[in-house]
């Protein structure tokens, strides 16, 4: 047997040790190398990665089997897992699954591995097939299947079970889609897609209707991804023909209700039509996907606002986030090719997404952003597209496109016209002014100053008043514009000058503000118009306002004036002498426009800010010119456009800056505002106007060469006349402009070759770039007065030529030479002698960085780091190739060499220690001073530079000052020991490696304050030695010292010096490679001088050992073997019970589940029998506390207060580490903070790594064992979340509440109880079993509990318990009223009355008749005091006869109605009442037993009030007896709720309550008549409360009649069984109230109430309950106005009343209008009857003097009668038919029957009645030949009849957006999230949203088969 040769493997590469052990493997006992591989790494030999090499090479599954039954390493176990995959993968799978013993050996082997190891094995295997190989999948299957059932494992493992579904069979597989699928892990999710997207197609299919539940991420995984596989059909694949299943299932299915309009669009429409056009699938396939999502939008019309084709802020599409704009512009862009396919659709979206949908117009731009995405040419064609068919109205098909102009809103601004060429734009414009007038004006705009659309200029027209300045805006500002765009010039020209000619006089107007306006239009219009000969009179005309400040012209000027000045027309042409002209005579304008200004400036009220925008024009004029020079190459020569275009321009900008230079004035003018626009000549304050090669002509390189070298001379000369000693400077000293300023404000950084096209700046550049030694030498004096400074700011910029020198546009092999020799010149000449070779690369690197990588003028001044150069999108990929290889050249200048890695000393087989220095010397390099500062240090550093120059404008020293000594710059290199670089860098190379990890471990050694050295000998042993005997040198530690601590690491970290966290990072990153037992070793090491801690050290050492011994105590944890961990963090607890925040880092998930179940399940018990034993001490020290309380009275309190405060301590923020805990530690051992019990309730909560049933067993023990308040709310903080999983509800759940309630006396712990129950019963997890023993805390509760509060909990959980089945369980009920009737006997405050009312009402409504009277009797007794007059505060029988006899009043409303908070349980009462109508017997008994006796004693009370109200009044008993007092007015509402929905015998009565009170008030008894007169006149006295009780009750006259409709009564019982009785007697009554309104009026003549009584009567509608009930009562009434309206009563002049009120319309209602309720009449029967009453009261009225009136209120009358339509085109028919009208001539009857036909025919243009159209036609066309012109214009304004047959259409589907689902979170392990930290916090109890229930075959199911997570 060969001995393993571990200091081989030790000092070999990979390579080599993958050789040794393939030598190993073919002597054959691979088994017992394999042990002895594992012996090694156990005593921490070799590390566990070697066993990865191994395996890869012995595939014996003896080997794999040994590797993963052991449980020595974490990491070995992993490695064999991930090599089980690899096996499993290989064609000879069945070696391995039979030599691992098949499913039985899995079973067997799953038993002994900790649950992450089984959830990796069960990933491993499920992922190790591919395609159909159906024996693999079998016994994959039978795994999971064996898994699921089996009873050894007790471990909730199921979720670690399901990652074998991928590898099961499809019809397992189908099986469980059948039951649910819920979303779960990414892997899982995805590896099931992959191996079974068939069967789950087939399945999800089915699932459509539930597209936006749980199953959504499945349907549209298998929508867009899987499988990836061709389809049936040419260019379709598999997932586009899903996505089309789905599709048409949505359009054709018609149960299928809508999803989200978001999922159809954006997950199903988009991706599939978007899919078919990329792959341009054949066109019958694509007319069907663009069909059905027409189709489907036309069911669901929101969709449309998604899609949102406007794409502006319109409806729900402003806040979607998934608005992808992709959808609509390739919508767009089909339609644009294929009409014939899109068209419906472009229509439907166009016509449902616009805001007229909304009910808003339609703004013209609305399509601006769309259009502008699509080629010029079809802009137009799609704009008036989009107009169209948005603005069409519902009953069109399409409009005209100006028709459609005319709807649009929106005001014409500068963003309104959309980007359409000129002609369009013009087009366009000329249409809308013409459909919408000048009220489409906005703001008038040409263009802004910098092209930023930002800038705006309103203009009035030009009819405008001094009193009226808000006139319209001027359009034909705009006509002149578009016109000049559409090179229609003379037509611009000649508007512009009649508008000018007419400002021009306007502006004479005194108005200062019309004067200005006016002035400013002249010159805009001069600008629109584009014409120099206009502009040039403008100009001129301007020179007489120049004295007015308060015209401002020049100021903000639209940019389309550049255009002008540049002289150019649109049209260039091949005339040179006509555009040399205009050139010329622009400059002319531009030099008189700078004379005005010149000139203005000798005025003291002359404002230059007004016209300072003219110091622009000539470079922007130029600029412009430059843009347009290529438009010339066509037809003139290089040198004629030079001609034509620059000579008179270099000429006008070098006079100008004469002019500038010599003008005193202007200088001062400058000063005032601080060198902006005018002669600042860097161009600092001016925008850079940008020269780009690719579109101007090469003359336009010539011009600004010229110029410069002209400009150059003139400020040479310039500056020598200032200061002659400016001409003895020589090189490199300009004595002109340096080059940077030589052609400011332009720039031509992207210049081609510079020799070929500006050879001075050319030579210039080079001069800068290559000067000699002894040039770029010269000394920069900082010492000299600004006075004798001749150079001033003119020194000349290196890297601004280094930028122009090599440009991108150089040819890319001259641009590198450049750049080589460049770089050689400024390391050689420029730098020898005054620093080396690696120097000067330092000094260089910095300005060939920013040159090479140059800044943009948009970027604000900064240079942009390289990366953003490189991803610039607005950079040319050639341009990025160029960046990205300087970017690579200017890396390769690094200088220096990197220091050499760390390695662990050599050593031999001795046992001498070693002393190591592991961190060795920085290597630094020192900056390099370069003597006195040089002109190529000024001009290479542009901050020197920007110091000198603002020295130079200020004279102020301290910029001197400022400015550093030149240096090289140094360097410095950093060792990568312990930082995160070194530690990536360290993972690649294994001796590094074991470097890194020793020099960590040596150093935390230093750090526990024990004198022992870590490796005293060779470690694991002198025989194998991994480390030698070895410590850290002196020196070494004396550097590590020197480090501050750092405060910004994590808390795990505070408390530690930076070197001691930087090696916990160290050990943390390579933790597989650390040998456990050195970890171990260190904690002990930590952990005893900790123990062994000073009380003179606590403040000093403390904090930084506690951190230190934890953080050791976490590593180990988190180390290969984490079970050594285990025995040190459980005394830890006993010892330091404050140290919560680390056991929380300790004690997590992750480290449990890596143990094997052994090592998880001793761990966890361990952790709990300890805490079990501290809570112990904590009550038998309570207990002692309590004994020393009773002998020591007067000193208990402070004692008291500090063991409170020990029982209850909350957890801490941080670590421990920040303040002494020795005394805890000490003093305070026995205690257990509360936050280690929330600890460990986690652990038994998430843990699936302990048998299933210990949990609560766990926790009822912890229950037991300690009496603290807070330890119980966490206890059901734990319960409660019990409830919330989907697990049931076992007895130990409710043992361990009885003991809480047993051990408890809190309020808080019964409320917590309460409410989870409540809560229970909300998500159903009470049942008829459990509910027993819920009952049984309960009563437990109700027992203990004396706070009344927990009344209103238990009463509140009767309500709630019964909504559901437990409600049926008689016995159940009986218990809870046996509790409700004690609580009604005892002492109660109205909250608690007000449930107990609420659970009996609940418990009514379910109850049987037979339960009845019991809840009754106890309902009674609680609202009685709804019937007092003050609910809340009852007036008891004792104060009535104090009140009585005292003739006071109590306090008390009886004016309000029932609807008020003063009765809160009487309007339960009411609501109750209402929904009991349904339930006839219950609402009889409610009636007689509750709501009468309530109404009775109500009566009662408000009688005695308003007895002792009217003898303060002067009204004694003995008057009162002389009339009967009706009910109040509150009373009285509360009888008319209950008239309306009660039944039984009592209704009758009541409602003749109802009419007396009525009555009462219309005609009040004549002993009250003062009483009501000084209500009405003293209000005073009328604001009393007792007064307005009497006033709203009694004194309402007339208009009583409109708080008692008795005519709603009838309405209210329209289907109730008495409604006949009910209706017989209030048609008796109502006549009563009416007499009695219409006598009392009658003394009036004021019939206002009465006429209110009879607009009662009328139908609202005409429906069959008018028709029977309210139809007779309106006769009565009429009957009875019409007995007083008698022969004799009219001849009598005394009459009584003297008129009556109007009955004409009441009549009318009488006929028999036809209606579909009168069915006992054919439609021609109903209809000739109605026609002959209407002709019949025609003719009587036609002789009457209201004939006119009459008429009038008939047309209402039918209008108001509209029932079908049909029956009126009948009625109509037969009144206006001519043939019935006798006489040749006319009468006005006859005409009024035919205006009465022609209304009734408005809007009846539709009939499915062939008869009934033709009749009607026929009708309508004699009107138009009668010879009556007004019967010929009813016929001519009369529609003819449309003849539709309506089709059957198709059921739209369910307009049902369903939200998703609830999806119940798992049980088992959870993610460490922030949800986990506040877990223990208030809970929420808010019952879950109701879901669909699951179909109850798959409910059945059993411990979580078939749920996918």
């Amino acid at each position: 047997m060969a001995t393993l040769d571990t200091a081989s493997i030790r000092s070999s590469n990979e390579r080599e040790v993958a050789q040794y052990l393939r030598e190993l493997a073919e002597e054959g006992d691979v088994e017992n190398t394999t042990q002895q591989l594992i012996d090694a790494v156990e005593r921490g030999s070799i590390p566990p990665s070697t066993l990865k090499i191994w395996l890869s090479i012995s595939h014996s599954p003896a080997v794999l089997k040994q590797a993963l039954e052991q449980d020595i390493s974490v990491r070995i176990r992993k490695i064999a897992i991930e090599q089980l995959e690899k096996l499993l993968r290989s064609r000879k799978w069945r070696d391995t699954w039979n030599g691992l013993g098949a499913v039985e050996g899995f079973m067997s082997l799953f038993r002994s591995l900790s649950a992450s190891d089984v959830q990796d094995a069960c990933r491993a295997i499920g992922s190790s097939t591919k395609g159909a190989d159906s024996e693999k999948r079998a016994v994959i299957t039978d795994l999971f299947k064996a898994l699921e059932n089996q009873t050894l494992d007790t471990r909730p493992l199921i979720e670690c079970y399901q990652y074998l579904l991928p590898g099961s069979a499809k019809d397992h597989i189908a099986e469980i889609v059948d039951a649910e699928m819920q979303e779960g892990n990414h892997r899982q999710k995805d590896l099931l897609l992959r191996n079974h997207a068939d069967v789950l197609r087939d399945n999800f299919l089915k699932m459509v209707l539930d597209y936006d539940g749980p199953n959504r991420p499945w349907l549209f995984a298998l929508m867009r991804e899987y499988p990836a596989a061709p389809g049936t059909k040419a260019n379709l694949s598999s997932t586009m023909e899903f996505s089309l299943e789905v599709l048409r299932k949505l359009v054709k299915d018609d149960q299928v209700p809508q999803i989200s309009d978001e999922a159809f669009v954006f997950e199903i429409s988009e991706p599939l039509l978007l899919r078919c056009l990329k792959k341009t699938v054949a066109t019958r396939t694509l007319q069907e996907v663009v069909d059905l999502i027409t189709e489907y939008i036309k069911r669901h019309p929101s969709v449309a606002s998604i899609i949102n084709v406007p794409m502006l802020c319109w409806g729900p599409a402003a806040v979607s986030s998934k608005n992808k704009k992709t959808f609509v512009e390739k919508i767009v862009e089909s339609w644009l090719q294929t009409p014939e396919i899109f068209g419906n659709l472009f229509r439907l979206l166009l016509a449902e997404a616009t805001p007229s949908r909304y009910g808003r117009g339609v703004e013209f731009d609305a399509f601006n952003f769309l259009i502008t995405k699509f080629d010029s040419k079809d802009r137009y064609k799609l704009f008036k597209f989009c107009i169209q068919f948005s603005t069409i109205k519902e009953d069109e098909v399409e409009v005209d496109f100006d028709e459609g102009l005319s709807r649009t809103t929106g005001t014409l601004m500068s963003h309104s016209i959309p980007n359409l060429n000129a002609e369009e734009t013009l087009d366009l414009f000329l249409r809308l002014r013409r459909v919408r007038g000048d009220e489409i004006a906005g703001s008038i705009y040409i263009g802004t100053k910098y092209r930023t659309d930002c800038d705006f200029f309103s203009l009035t027209k030009e009819k405008v008043s001094e009193h009226n300045p808000s006139a319209p805006i001027d359009l034909d500002l705009w006509q002149v514009h578009f016109l000049q765009r559409a090179s229609q010039q003379e037509e611009a020209e000649s508007l512009a000058k009649l508008r000018i000619s007419e400002r021009k006089k306007a502006q004479s107007t005194p108005n200062e503000s019309l004067r200005g306006l006016h002035a400013r239009g002249v010159l805009l219009y001069a600008i629109a118009s584009g014409s120099v000969s206009i502009l040039g009179e403008v100009v001129n005309w301007t020179r007489r306002l120049i004295r007015d400040p308060n015209i401002n012209l020049f100021c903000d000027v639209p940019s389309e004036i550049y255009g002008v000045l540049s002289g150019l027309p649109l049209s260039i042409g091949k005339d040179a002498s006509l555009l040399r002209k205009g050139i010329k005579h622009a400059n002319r304008i531009m030099s008189d426009i700078f004379d005005i200004v010149c000139s203005g400036l000798k005025d003291p009220a002359f404002r230059i800010s007004m016209w300072r925008d003219d110091f622009e024009y000539f470079h922007q004029a130029a600029f412009e010119r430059a843009n347009r020079s290529n438009e010339l190459k066509e037809n003139f020569s290089d040198e004629e456009i030079y001609s034509i275009l620059w000579e008179d321009t270099v000429r006008l900008l070098l006079d100008i800056e004469q002019k500038v230079i010599d003008n005193q004035q202007l200088h001062d003018a400058d000063e005032r505002y601080h060198k902006k626009w005018i002669r600042d000549f860097t161009g600092q304050n001016t925008p850079t106007l940008e020269i780009d090669s690719n579109k101007v002509h090469p003359s336009t390189y010539r011009f600004l060469d010229t110029w410069a070298k002209e400009r150059n001379e003139l400020w040479r000369k310039q500056r020598i006349l200032k200061c002659p000693e400016v001409a003895t400077l020589s090189d490199p000293y300009p004595q002109g402009l340096p080059l940077q300023y030589l052609i400011k404000p332009f720039s031509m950084k992207h210049a081609p070759l510079l020799d070929d096209l500006v050879p001075y700046i050319a030579s210039r550049v080079k001069a800068i770039i290559f000067p000699s030694a002894e040039q770029s030498r010269a000394l920069i004096s900082t010492e000299s007065d600004i006075a004798t400074n001749p150079l001033g700011i003119f020194v000349e910029d290196y890297r601004y030529a280094l930028e122009l020198y090599l440009s991108k546009n150089v040819p890319e092999q001259e641009r590198q030479s450049r750049l080589d020799s460049t770089w050689a010149y400024a390391i050689g000449p420029l730098s020898e002698g005054r620093m080396s070779t690696e120097q000067a690369i330092r000094y260089w690197q910095d300005s060939f960085t920013d040159a090479l990588y140059m800044k943009k003028e948009d970027d604000g001044g900064f240079v942009r780091s390289q990366s953003e150069f490189i991803d610039d999108k607005n950079e040319t990929e050639e341009h990025k190739r160029i960046r990205e290889a300087d970017l690579k050249w200017l890396q390769s200048l690094s200088t220096g060499t990197k220091p050499d890695p760390l390695r662990i000393p050599a050593f031999d087989s001795g046992t001498s220690i070693l002393e190591w220095d592991a961190i060795p010397d920085k290597d630094e390099i020192k900056a390099h001073a370069l003597g006195e500062l040089t002109y190529i240090d000024v001009s290479t550093n542009p901050y020197t530079r920007y110091l000198l120059e603002n020295y130079s404008k200020s004279g102020k020293k301290h910029f001197l000052e400022t400015i550093l000594a030149p240096a090289a710059p140094g360097k410095t290199y950093q060792h990568n020991t312990w930082t995160r670089a070194g530690n990536q860098k360290a993972k690649s190379a294994f001796q590094l490696q074991e470097a890194q990890v020793l020099s960590a471990l040596l150093y935390l050694q230093t750090k526990t304050l024990v004198s022992d050295q870590l490796l005293t000998s060779p470690f694991p042993s002198t025989d194998d030695i991994r480390y030698p005997s070895i410590h850290l040198s002196t020196a070494c530690l004396s550097k590590l010292s020197t480090e501050e601590t750092n405060a910004d690491l994590p808390k795990t970290l505070k408390g530690l010096s930076s070197n001691t966290k930087a090696a916990f990072k160290a050990l943390e990153a390579q933790i597989s490679f650390v040998p456990p037992a050195l970890i171990l070793k260190l904690t002990e090491n930590a952990f005893s001088s900790l123990n062994s801690m000073n009380q003179e050290d606590l403040e000093t050492e403390l904090p930084a050992l506690e951190s230190l011994a934890f953080n050791l105590l976490r590593v180990l944890a988190r180390s290969d073997r984490p079970r050594l961990a285990l025995e040190l963090a459980i005394q830890s607890i006993s010892k330091y019970p404050e140290s919560v925040f680390w056991y929380k880092r300790i004690f997590t998930i992750g480290f449990f589940r890596d143990l094997t179940p052994y090592d998880a399940n001793e761990g966890i018990s361990k952790f709990a029998e300890t805490v079990f034993t501290l809570l112990n001490q904590m009550e038998q020290a309570k207990k002692t506390k309590k004994a020393k309380a009773v002998d020591e009275k007067p000193s208990t309190e402070a004692t008291d207060s500090r063991a409170k405060g020990q029982d209850s301590r909350t957890e801490d923020p941080g670590p421990p580490a920040e303040k002494p805990k020795s005394e805890s530690s000490k003093d305070e051992t026995g205690f257990v903070k509360v936050s280690t019990i929330k600890l460990l309730i986690e652990l038994f909560e998430d843990g699936d790594f302990l048998p299933k049933a210990s949990p609560l067993s766990n926790i009822h023990t912890l229950c037991k064992k300690s009496s603290n308040l807070d330890i119980h709310k966490t206890v059901i903080y734990y319960l409660i979340r019990v409830v919330k999983s989907p697990q049931p509800l076992e007895a130990e759940f409710f043992s361990i509440l009885s003991t809480l309630v047993a051990k408890s006396s809190e309020t808080d712990i019964y409320k917590l109880i309460l409410e989870m129950f409540n809560f229970s019963l909300k998500s159903s997890k009470l049942n008829s079993e459990n509910q027993p023993l819920a009952i049984s805390v309960i009563s437990s509760i109700y027992k203990k509990a004396t706070d009344i509060e927990i009344a209103k909990q238990i009463i509140k959980y009767f309500t709630v318990a019964l909504d559901t089945p437990l409600s049926s369980d008689t016995a159940v009920q009986v218990l809870f009223l046996s509790m409700v009737s004690k609580m009604s006997n005892g002492d109660l405050d109205s909250k608690l009355r007000d449930a107990l009312v609420v659970y009996l009402l609940c418990l009514l409504k379910i109850s049987t008749p037979e339960g009845y009277d019991q809840i009754l009797d106890i309902l009674e007794e609680l609202v009685a005091d709804c019937g007092n007059v003050n609910e809340t505060e009852p007036v008891t029988e004792a104060q009535w006869i104090k009140f009585e006899e005292a003739i006071e009043l109590p306090d008390c409303h009886l004016w309000n109605t029932v609807a008020n908070n003063n009765n809160p349980i009487l309007l339960r009462l009411v609501e109750f009442h209402k929904d009991s109508r349904k339930m006839l017997g219950l609402n009889v008994v409610f009636t007689e037993r509750i709501m009468i006796p309530i109404i009775k004693k109500l009566n009662s009370q408000s009688s005695r009030y308003f007895s002792i109200l009217l003898q303060q009044n002067g009204i004694n008993k003995t008057d009162q007896k002389t009339f009967e007092l009706p009910p109040a007015s509150k009373t009285i509402d509360l009888i008319k709720t209950v008239i309306q929905n009660g039944f039984g015998q009592d209704i009758i009565p009541l409602i003749h309550e109802y009419v007396s009170y009525a009555i009462f008030n219309i005609n009040p008894p004549g002993v009250l008549e003062g009483l009501n007169k000084r209500c009405n006149d003293d209000k005073n006295f009328r604001g009393l409360n007792s007064t307005k009780n009497w006033w709203h009750s009694y004194d309402m006259g007339t208009g009583v009649s409109q708080k008692t409709n008795l005519i709603s009564l009838i309405r209210a019982r329209v289907e109730a069984s008495d409604k006949e009785t009910i209706g017989a007697c209030i048609r008796e009554q109502f006549l009563k109230v009416y007499k009695a309104t219409f006598w009392r009026e009658a003394k009036d003549l004021d019939f206002k109430d009465s006429n209110y009584l009879l607009d009662m009567l009328e139908p609202k509608p005409l429906d069959a309950t008018w028709l029977k009930y309210i139809h007779p009562i309106l006769e009565d009434t009429v009957q009875f106005l019409n007995s007083l309206h008698t022969t004799e009563w009219e001849q009598n002049l005394d009459r009584e009343p003297q008129i009556l009120p109007d009955t004409f319309r009441s009549q009318i209602w009488l006929l028999n209008i036809p209606s579909r309720q009168r069915n006992d009449q054919d439609q021609q029967t109903r209809c000739r009857v109605f026609a002959e009453e209407l002709i019949k009261m025609i003719n009587d009225i036609s002789t009457s003097c209201e004939f006119i009136s009459r008429v009038s209120t008939l047309k209402e009358v039918l209008k108001l009668a509209r029932n079908d339509a049909e029956d009126d085109l009948v009625v109509a028919s037969l009144l206006g038919d001519l043939a019935n009208i006798k006489s040749s001539s006319m009468a006005i009857q006859d005409y009024t029957r035919i205006e009465i036909a022609s209304t009734m025919l408005h809007g009846r243009n539709i009939t499915k009645n062939t008869s009934i159209k033709e009749t009607t036609d026929g009708m309508i066309q004699s009107w138009k030949m009668c010879q009556t012109e007004g019967v010929r214009r009813f016929g001519y304004s009369a529609e003819s009849l449309e003849l539709r047959i309506p089709s059957e259409e198709p059921p739209k589907a369910a307009e049902v957006k369903r939200k998703p689902r609830c999806v119940q979170q798992r049980p088992g392990r959870r993610a460490r999230t922030s949800e986990m930290e506040s877990r223990w916090g208030l809970p929420n109890l808010q019952p879950y949203k109701t879901t669909r229930p699951a179909p109850q075959q798959h409910a059945k199911r059993g411990r979580g088969r078939g749920r996918l997570r």
